[in-house]
């Protein structure tokens, strides 16, 4: 399967697996699981007190999109648990710019370039050679393992425990359309476009159940009017402008 119906088989076969883990037992079914470990802290950890960790930095605090920089407060250095949450937050950023600097040097690779091949044109990619279903098992080997390392990150934030209610299809549909909306093909894009689609809902919360329809129409008109998404890729933006010269001068030729 290729483009929008591989897309929606694999949104398919995520919500199959979600029901399946649901009903098996020793994965907790719907109950989830539960008591998984922090990541490990570095230093002492004495439950909140002021020794804890190799050292003490400053305590970050957010007012909106503004951080702010809490003096009368401390956070122990790479100290994970219950008590500040912190230490996750510099971790997940962490995390962030290992994964976009891997991505960086995967897109430069061979295997990257095999990927832009197998994206544009797999008929052709296939016939100079890529072999474009391992590379594409690769593709969806590379994701997992980077979904399963936010997962973890995810499930040690909250306490410990996760169950599959928290991974509704709804929230796959919403990546998709991060996707979409950032720019596919463009991994800032990809970025933003995480970040407006999380945004959004919690901009318009004080309109109860009306935020999801105007989050709705704001996704249509982006989709409608700006369908290479907000960021496109720059192969994007010179088809674009090759079409537009193309159009130019064929009216030209039209007028004369």
């Amino acid at each position: 399967m290729r483009g929008d119906y591989l897309a929606i088989v694999t949104l398919g076969f995520g919500e199959i697996i979600r029901i399946t883990v649901t009903n098996t037992e020793w994965l907790g079914a719907s109950a989830g699981i539960k008591d998984i470990p922090p990541p490990p802290s570095i230093g002492p950890d004495n439950m909140g007190t002021s020794n804890d960790g190799l050292f003490q930095i400053p305590h970050l605090a957010w007012d909106g999109l503004v951080p702010l920089i809490d003096t009368d407060r401390s956070t122990a250095f790479l100290t994970f648990g219950v008590l500040d949450a912190i230490p996750y937050y510099w971790l997940i950023l962490t995390a962030l710019f290992v994964v976009l600097l891997g991505d960086f040097l995967v897109k430069r690779s061979r295997v990257g370039r095999a990927w832009e091949a197998t994206r544009e044109d797999e008929d052709a990619a296939e016939l100079m050679g890529v072999p474009t279903f391992r590379y594409k098992l690769l593709a969806f080997a590379l994701g997992a393992a980077i979904g399963g390392l936010a997962g973890s990150m995810l499930a040690s934030g909250q306490g410990g425990y996760i169950n599959p209610n928290n991974f509704p299809l709804l929230l796959s549909m919403l990546f998709v359309a991060a996707v979409i909306i950032g720019g596919a093909g463009n991994r800032w894009g990809a970025v933003f476009g995480g970040a407006l689609v999380a945004y959004l809902p919690e901009r318009f919360r004080g309109l109860s159940d009306w935020r999801l329809l105007v989050f709705g129409l704001a996704l249509m008109l982006i989709v409608t009017f700006r369908p290479q998404g907000i960021l496109p890729p720059r192969r994007t933006k010179r088809a674009l402008e090759a079409e537009a010269q193309i159009e130019a001068l064929e009216g030209e030729a039209v007028d004369v």
